[in-house]
């Protein structure tokens, strides 16, 4: 129980992060997931490959924050760590292990610092998929206005009293709605997968945050004994 506690933070994103392929084993979900990707793969690809890479910075710096707070806690001079600027070899190197205020300044600095930079990346992460999925929807919507806008222009040859001709219309006007339709599909998928990976990385930010503030504590813990 201790191990999963200490562990909490990555358990729970790591769960965030797998769960669009965790969903792929339900039945409906799967089907629908392949039988849509390929209407707009280009920007399903790229959203993809956006939140792949938001959330394994998700994963690894909540990793290197947990690794932070144990080396602050063990006070390990041996361990290096980017979270930490490595500052923490200066910090624990004397014997008694008493520590330099102003290196703990500059350390907490570092640890802001970093704290904004990836929260900023992944955040960002966030808004390109939310956009890159509304750039698929205006492009599905162009599409499926162009399409109708064809339909429309298109001239006819129906004859007032010629009833195999109107049949023969109707039929060519049902099988043309098949483009503007596709264009709605490629809309509506795409701002799918935006939304959802935008959503996802959203959620995964809050426990890095919250990682971050393991690591604040343990620094504000060495100021005040220091």
């Amino acid at each position: 129980m201790k191990y999963i506690n200490h562990y909490r933070y990555l358990f729970v994103c790591f769960f965030l992060a797998i769960l669009p392929f965790f969903a792929l084993s339900f039945p409906g979900i799967r089907e629908y997931v392949f039988d849509n990707f390929m209407v707009s793969a280009i920007y399903n690809g790229v959203i993809i490959a956006i939140y792949i890479t938001g959330s394994l910075c998700a994963l690894f710096t909540i990793l290197k924050n947990i690794s932070a707070k144990d080396i602050l806690i063990a006070q390990d001079a041996s361990r290096k760590n980017s979270i930490l600027s490595n500052l923490n070899q200066v910090l624990f190197a004397g014997e008694p292990k008493q520590c330099d205020f102003n290196l703990l300044m500059e350390l907490d600095d570092n640890v802001s610092t970093a704290r904004n930079q990836r929260l900023s990346f992944i955040m960002s992460c966030s808004n390109v998929s939310t956009l890159v999925g509304l750039l698929g929807t205006f492009a599905g919507l162009s599409i499926t206005i162009g399409s109708i806008g064809n339909l429309l222009s298109s001239p006819s040859d129906v004859g007032g009293d010629n009833a195999s001709n109107t049949l023969n219309m109707i039929v060519t006007m049902v099988a043309s709605l098949s483009e503007p339709l596709k264009g709605m599909n490629t809309a509506f998928v795409s701002s799918i997968y935006g939304v959802v990976c935008a959503i996802l990385l959203t959620s995964q930010s809050v426990f890095v945050r919250s990682s971050y503030s393991l690591v604040s504590t343990e620094i504000k813990k060495l100021k005040i004994i220091s």
